[in-house]
């Protein structure tokens, strides 16, 4: 939704009124200031504005596959469900991983790429970890990606306590 608040704006920074009346400094790297016209009233060089707030909307994909190795074997069993796949692994990149890769959406989003399948793909589908890397690697600003890292617990690391956090990285 979107909110208005009304201050007094010396330039472009937000103010936030006090319960006295008085400005207070608030910044507020989400809102927008609507300033539309300069006056003569209120400190020098302020402008009455009404700051927008909206609200944010962040989308993370959770990239995750269990491990469905047969403990006997070591293999990848056939799984007729996943038709007209040989396994789910293969289904679900087809119809998932691959796309994402490919279409550069993942440059845009948080995304964490799960332990289990990053080596699956490392070995089935190089390709389309390479797509993941690079999507990482595009999306990035100076410091880092939107790829985040994922704990081998399957924990989805943004949203635990800290000191599940600290324990898991």
């Amino acid at each position: 939704g979107r909110t208005a608040a009304r201050g007094w704006v010396p330039g472009v920074a937000p103010l936030a009124q006090r319960a006295s009346g008085t400005p207070q400094r608030a910044w507020r790297p989400w809102a927008r200031v609507v300033c539309p016209r300069q006056v003569t009233a209120g400190p020098p060089g302020a402008v009455p504005c009404a700051v927008m707030i909206r609200g944010r909307l962040v989308v993370h994909a959770h990239f995750y596959q269990p491990m469905r190795l047969d403990p006997f074997t070591g293999g990848l069993p056939p799984d007729p469900d996943a038709a007209p796949y040989r396994d789910w692994n293969e289904r679900i990149t087809a119809e998932c991983y691959r796309p994402n890769a490919e279409q550069g959406s993942l440059a845009h989003a948080s995304w964490d790429l799960g332990p289990t399948l990053s080596h699956y793909l490392a070995d089935a589908a190089p390709d389309v970890l390479a797509g993941f890397v690079e999507a990482d690697r595009r999306g990035g600003g100076r410091d880092a990606g939107p790829g985040i890292a994922q704990a081998f617990h399957h924990s989805i690391l943004p949203f635990a306590p800290r000191h599940d956090r600290r324990t898991e990285i």
